[in-house]
């Protein structure tokens, strides 16, 4: 996986990396396989713990690749950008109309992990 950032000017980079590589994690984990079930009856989560909650570990990773663009943000501390969110909002996307282009079907509710679940042909 690729993911440019314009983080402004970073300060550390070692850490505005890793600020990359976790939200491509936690954009991984949504697109593929988080899920949050709910009991409509009560109105509460049925997953309320990390146990049942399904996130993305080391194995599950791609490899990645970051490219940092730099830039002046007048207002930003020493003129940086905040990082980690943004990172991950592409990711989910991407790894969707990827799925999407390689199988001509419809998606249109995440994580895919449940669309694949629901019994649907990919």
């Amino acid at each position: 996986m690729i993911e440019v950032a314009d983080v402004g000017t970073p300060i550390n980079t070692d850490i505005v990396t890793g600020q990359i590589e976790g939200g491509i994690a936690m954009g991984l984990g949504y697109a593929l396989m988080e899920d949050l079930e709910m009991d409509r009856r009560v109105s509460k989560p049925v997953t309320n713990d990390f146990l049942a909650c399904k996130i993305p570990s080391a194995v599950d990773m791609p490899e990645i690749h970051t490219h940092i663009v730099e830039s002046f943000e007048p207002s930003g501390p020493l003129g940086a950008k905040s990082v980690g969110e943004m990172t991950v909002i592409p990711v989910a996307p991407a790894i969707v109309n990827a799925v999407v282009a390689a199988t001509g079907e419809d998606i249109s509710r995440l994580p895919l992990s449940k669309y694949f679940n629901m019994g649907r042909p990919l």
